[in-house]
């Protein structure tokens, strides 16, 4: 039981470090070298953990991102997405964007819909910036303005899925 905990705790590093450094060239080596397995036993490991390989996680995330920030973030140009998110070029972008949403980066920021292509998360959590909409919410027909309270730091515990 210990191992499966140790095992999973060294996951959740490696998926973490790959979330944080998106931008970077990752491969398999150093998602294995931060969950310090050897990268065979790392990749079978990974994929029963998760149901995905390691670098179709790292290809999810990346577009993942990159969707996020073309409805997010109009003004900056597909092509300083596409290497901001990871990805060598616009081209590869394009490429990926295609075979997994079946519509061009181009087409999916002037849908400004989550909802197009079943996009599959909550546009409200993580995103790189609000829209003035998402500032407020509704409570009985009005809009109340959002408060931001400071808090101490503490440990909290989560659940990947």
């Amino acid at each position: 039981m210990r191992r499966s905990v140790a095992q999973r705790h060294r996951l959740n590093r490696a998926m973490n470090y790959a979330i944080s450094n998106v931008s970077e060239a990752i491969d398999l080596d150093s998602l294995a070298d931060v969950a310090c397995l050897s990268k065979y036993h790392f990749s079978r490991v990974f994929r029963s953990y998760s149901g995905e390989t390691p670098l179709h996680f790292l290809w999810r995330i990346r577009l993942e991102r990159a969707a996020r920030t073309l409805v997010f973030v109009r003004d900056k140009a597909i092509t300083d997405i596409a290497l901001g998110c990871g990805f060598s070029s616009s081209q590869v972008l394009a490429h990926s964007f295609q075979h997994r949403f079946q519509v061009s980066p181009r087409e999916f920021r002037s849908a400004n819909q989550w909802s197009y292509c079943g996009f599959p998360f909550d546009h409200r959590v993580n995103t790189p910036l609000q829209r003035p909409s998402d500032l407020t919410h509704k409570t009985g027909g009005t809009h109340s303005p959002v408060r931001v309270e400071y808090r101490p730091s503490y440990r909290v515990a989560y659940v990947r899925h």
